[in-house]
């Protein structure tokens, strides 16, 4: 596959997500259950957001976003500040790991910041069709799985529209992981500096290293356009 080009399967994320709502709708009005019952109204907002979704969102990309040298730029940048504040498992409440807020990383954000301006948002307008000036970060965040430590993420969605992550140290420093998506069934490897950009709804596992220690990028996308909150399954 070159880079930049699409994983290709035949799911429908997004169609299948509408549907299913608005059966849950028309069952509670024929339960007779009302708009001003808390379910009701979560799941009127859920199929509102979901309109808002084109067919583009359910696309699964790859690209190259960071250079070999800005890889280890941001891993010494992130190990730098662990060494002051620790690595954090307490950020995310339903899948936590061990990791970083990029923005809280002194120096870091100077250039990384214009680095994804530059490469990923056009990438994404280009792709998906979300303008550009829309698309917004919800979080961005260093992990560090280890031996000993939290190896790897159990299956789940993310709280964002779009999610992309990239690997940033060399394959040779551990041995297993990799990203594991339900909708192409198949663990992705990528070198260093390469990222998969895919909606936040795709169920995705972060396979657990068997050895060493993988560092990687994770980022969070959101877009004005769209309430990717009212995404959850559980209001």
């Amino acid at each position: 596959m070159i880079a930049g080009e699409q994983y290709h399967h035949d799911h429908t994320l997004f169609a299948r997500e509408r549907n299913d709502t608005r059966v849950l709708l028309w069952r509670l009005k024929r339960l007779a259950i009302t708009e001003s019952n808390r379910k009701h109204r979560f799941l009127q907002r859920k199929l509102a957001a979901l309109e808002q979704v084109t067919p583009s969102m359910d696309a699964i990309y790859r690209l190259p976003l960071l250079t070999p040298a800005q890889c280890a730029r941001v891993v010494a940048a992130a190990d730098a500040w662990a060494a002051n504040v620790g690595w954090s498992r307490e950020r995310h409440a339903n899948f936590p790991t061990n990791d970083l807020q990029a923005t809280a990383i002194p120096g870091l954000m100077d250039w990384l910041g214009p680095r994804l301006a530059d490469v990923l948002l056009p990438f994404v307008e280009a792709r998906f069709g979300l303008d550009i000036g829309g698309l917004y970060l919800v979080d961005l965040f260093v992990v560090s799985y280890e031996v000993g430590g939290q190896r790897g993420l159990e299956a789940h969605e993310d709280s964002s529209l779009l999610t992309f992550s990239c690997l940033l140290n060399a394959a040779s420093e551990f041995r297993g992981g990799g990203l594991y998506l339900s909708a192409i069934d198949q663990r992705i490897a990528l070198p260093p500096g390469e990222a998969v950009v895919h909606a936040g709804k795709w169920l995705h596992q972060g396979l657990p290293i068997e050895s060493g220690r993988r560092v990687i990028l994770v980022g969070f996308l959101g877009h004005r356009s769209v309430d990717h909150e009212a995404f959850a399954d559980v209001d």
